[in-house]
């Protein structure tokens, strides 16, 4: 599938230049808190709340503070100078702030020196989690071995650079191609194995990653089985970035039922379903394909983002205002804080992801520059929680969803974890109680939500009339059961779709893009978490 060509690209980009003006976006990195290249006002509070939640050391370049961004994907280049935050106003000129606008005070900004510390303050615990290993996502001894060998044979099979584990792997668990059973949703060739066709698809696509999010052991339907043939699930990602102008990464969900000899763990009867009712290979990516607004209106910024899977219910009245979707399970890195601040609202803390989930630095410009992969939205949710003394507080917490190149490419080191005793530091230097803050990995169940259009942030005060609005047209009158928390009030989210949570494919969490978008587009979104149908 080849689309465009220098044409179509040189038309694309005098449009855009005509047209266009990037307003601004915030970029928060672990060893520079934020950075911001506009005069907003609620840019500057989102970039002071943020590093206030957790300060860490900023990187210096000249008399500025400068965090430097480039798109991974273009040669064009951003550059933003990190703004020193003053009372009540801002004086200094912002790089960055036209459209292509920064690429001549590059050079100039740039220090290789302080690049290659990026990161050093961020430490990694010994210990890593192993994904293989949560009973919520593997329940079975026996899911779990062959979804972890299958993994291997896949990584195998995909980046062409495996150890011996990973070369037995791959010859193992198709050991018999003549008696394989295979049905896909997917287009195939004759070769009728599986590894084989992953291995093709990487000479086609710019990216190419599949990992295994969870298999489970099925009831036998027949008792004639033998005991060692078992029926599975098992439950993936595919994500695939195409080889045209503006590079679009698509996610495929989906998963696969098979039969397996667990004496050998040999795969003898496959069958792939993607998630949505279509099980449509071409219409699901055909959905992704197609460049999105602001992905346009702020190109250059970043690659362009991996979204969150998510299906339109069918069972949604007709004429209703608001939006309802399936979303399937996931895994998800989701750090807490506890807002216990006197001023609420004003502190702004649920705006920008806090400092203690990030797991590493990217280098977004220099000698070595890293290819990073954006996800989005990124989740907030406000919990109201109780003291054993029966008061009460708010816990902030994040859901942002791993990329599938990430699960993949650590399956066998295991998830990196940050450092307790790090974190410990870190509160203690800014006056927080080191049990507020958290960070877990989290297998989330599928879920069944409806959502409302919002422009703004987290906590403005336009978000509680939303939510009264959206209870009454989704509970009241249209009869959904709501969830409940643990206190017995619905449970409310926020989806930030104007940040993009950054990943590399080994480190895990490095930076977070917020970019500007009006509040009249309303593109961010108020949500209610629905009782499975």
């Amino acid at each position: 599938m080849r689309v465009g060509g220098a044409s179509v690209k040189s038309t694309l980009l005098v449009w855009l230049s005509v047209v266009s003006v990037t307003e601004g976006f915030v970029v928060v990195r672990p060893d520079s808190s934020c950075t911001y290249n506009s005069g907003s006002l609620s840019l500057r509070r989102q970039c002071s709340k943020t590093r206030r939640c957790l300060d860490v050391p900023t990187r210096r370049s000249n008399n500025n503070g400068v965090c430097l961004f480039a798109s991974d994907g273009d040669k064009q280049s951003q550059s933003s100078l990190l703004l020193e935050e003053k009372e009540e106003e801002v004086t200094e000129e912002v790089f960055g702030t036209k459209f292509f606008g920064g690429s001549a005070q590059k050079e100039e900004l740039f220090d290789a020196k302080e690049e290659e510390k990026a990161g050093s303050s961020i430490m990694t615990g010994s210990t890593t989690f192993d994904r293989f290993q949560d009973t919520a996502a593997f329940p079975d001894v026996e899911g779990r071995i062959l979804a972890q060998k299958w993994q291997t044979a896949i990584n195998h099979a995909i980046y062409q650079d495996g150890t011996t584990t990973e070369q037995q792997a791959s010859q193992t668990i198709y050991n018999n191609n003549n008696r394989l059973e295979w049905q896909s949703c997917f287009s195939t060739t004759s070769t009728n194995n599986p590894l084989l066709e992953l291995a093709s698809s990487t000479e086609f696509y710019s990216c190419f990653d599949l990992a295994i999010l969870s298999a489970q052991t099925l009831p036998s339907t027949n008792n004639n089985d033998s005991e060692d043939m078992k029926q599975m699930k098992v439950q993936w990602e595919i994500t695939l970035v195409f080889p045209n102008v503006w590079e679009p990464r698509v996610l495929l969900s989906g998963f696969s039922t098979i039969t397996v000899d667990v004496s050998s763990y040999t795969i003898l009867k496959q069958t792939d379903v993607l998630n949505n009712d279509r099980n449509d290979v071409v219409t699901e990516i055909s959905s992704q394909y197609i460049p999105r607004f602001w992905d346009l209106y702020h190109v250059g910024m970043t690659p362009n983002a991996e979204l969150l899977p998510k299906f339109d219910n069918k069972s949604k009245p007709l004429l209703s205002s608001y939006q309802l979707f399936d979303l399937p399970s996931r895994w998800a890195w989701k750090p807490t804080i506890l807002d216990a601040s006197d001023g609420g609202r004003d502190y702004r803390l649920a705006e920008g992801i806090p400092n203690h989930a990030f797991l590493t630095a990217i280098r977004t410009n220099g000698r070595k520059k890293q290819r990073y992969i954006p996800t989005s939205p990124v989740q907030v949710n406000i919990n109201r929680k109780k003291n054993n003394d029966s008061s009460s507080y708010n816990e902030i917490e994040w859901t942002i969803y791993l990329p599938p190149q990430f699960l993949s490419t650590r399956s066998e080191t295991g998830l990196p974890i940050v450092d307790q005793d790090a974190i410990t530091e870190e509160v203690e230097e800014a006056d927080v109680d080191d049990e507020e803050v958290s960070s877990i990995y989290s297998w989330e169940p599928p879920r069944l939500v409806a959502t409302l259009p919002f422009g703004g942030s987290p906590q403005d005060l336009g978000v509680t009339n939303l939510r009264q609005q959206l209870y009454e047209k989704v509970v009241v009158k249209d009869g959904y059961k709501p969830k409940l928390d643990e206190n017995g009030r619905p449970i409310f989210f926020f989806w930030q779709n104007d940040c993009k949570a950054c990943f590399t494919s080994n480190g895990g969490l490095g930076m977070a893009v917020y970019d500007w978008r009006p509040n009249f587009a309303k593109s961010n979104e108020v949500g209610l978490e629905l009782e499975l149908l």
